[in-house]
């Protein structure tokens, strides 16, 4: 009977060093995720948005931007809850940018390293609607 006693508290001893090296584990891997990007100095780039969804806009910046001068041909910036819109200076919603309108983002200057590039937008001017003839 006290063989099955102390296996139990081995076993039980087991699943909470499992447990806790599974929370430790998740911990470091998001601190390893936050430390691989790339801190440029300028904070906004314009660009031309080639697709959008409630999660993202992907935006090709213009050849002249320093964002596409660090190798990021193509970037999508994530939208949160803090991300702002504008049109003209005036609050916008994001469904309101379509694909071909160029706009200038807002981001923390933190370019997250996987292919294609990601920011985290903190703010959406659009610059200019696409010419699309339907």
């Amino acid at each position: 009977m006290n063989k099955k006693i102390i296996l139990i508290v081995i076993a039980v001893v087991l699943v909470i060093i499992g447990i806790v090296a599974v929370v430790i584990n998740n911990e470091n891997s998001q601190e390893q995720l936050d430390n691989q990007y790339t801190n440029i100095s300028v904070d906004t780039f314009v660009g031309t948005v080639i697709a959008i969804d409630l999660y993202q806009v992907t935006i090709i910046p213009n050849e002249d931007e320093l964002i596409r001068q660090s190798s990021f041909e193509i970037i999508n910036a994530v939208l949160t809850e803090n991300t702002k819109v504008y049109n003209k200076e005036v609050e916008d919603e994001v469904g309101n940018i379509s694909v071909g309108d160029s706009v200038k983002v807002t981001f923390d200057g933190k370019i997250y390293e996987v292919k294609p590039g990601k920011i985290i937008a903190q703010r959406i001017d659009l610059m200019k609607k696409a010419n699309i003839e339907e």
